[in-house]
């Protein structure tokens, strides 16, 4: 199996970036493909157009909309939404899905070889978003449109996009660095989140090899 690991900072993916030799009986690439979902999706495109992988996996931080959810937490993203594509009538918001110009929904493609081994990491739904939220009003707006959305990152959803064109199978991992809230980087703990991670990645990647 050819496996992709992709991240928008190096500091996201620094943990596996120093055992990836570890894994020699399986192919795995590390790929930093920047921040923001238009950033993203393109250079992972053009990484795509020149590789072939079997499974692409995107490892990063996000912010929990969840305020019961321990920071540090591991969840494997299953569905992640573009919450701002669309149109404004009035108070109202009209999808891209609903104006039918595309899509806003994406979902995780789970290969059936590593379905078991991710049983154990919770599956939720997650937002993708241009500018991460930090003011009360438009949060709390953002949790009445979206009452199952957990995570919010600003690549999960344009992650999935391209997968899906690409048709390869792909997962979302990411560890909660800090609460969906007016911004205040004391309470953050970016570095347990990013540690939780990889460490579930680095698990994954052991036991496909010893498949």
């Amino acid at each position: 199996m050819r496996i992709l690991i992709v991240a928008a900072t190096a500091l996201e993916v620094q943990p596996l970036a120093q055992v990836l030799n570890q894994f020699s009986q399986i192919k795995v690439d590390l790929f930093i493909a920047g921040v923001g979902m238009t950033q993203f999706a393109y250079a992972l495109g053009k990484k795509l157009a020149t590789n072939s992988y079997d499974l692409l996996i995107n490892v990063g931080i996000a912010g929990s909309l969840k305020k019961d959810i321990p920071l540090g937490s591991i969840f494997q993203v299953g569905h992640d939404e573009l919450p701002e594509l669309g149109a404004q009538d009035d108070e109202q918001f009209i999808r891209i899905d609903e104006l039918g110009f595309g899509k806003s929904i994406f979902s995780a493609q789970v290969p059936a070889s590593i379905a078991q081994l991710l049983q154990e990491i919770p599956s939720v739904n997650a937002l993708t978003v241009n500018t991460v939220h930090g003011h009360e009003g438009t949060i709390e707006k953002l949790q009445k449109r979206f009452p199952t959305a957990v995570l919010e990152s600003m690549e999960g959803a344009a992650f999935f996009l391209v997968a899906s064109q690409e048709n390869i199978p792909a997962i979302q991992i990411r560890g909660v660095s800090n609460y969906v809230e007016k911004r205040n980087r004391a309470t953050w703990n970016i570095p347990l989140a990013i540690e939780n991670a990889n460490d579930c990645v680095i698990r994954l990647l052991a036991n496909v090899k010893s498949q």
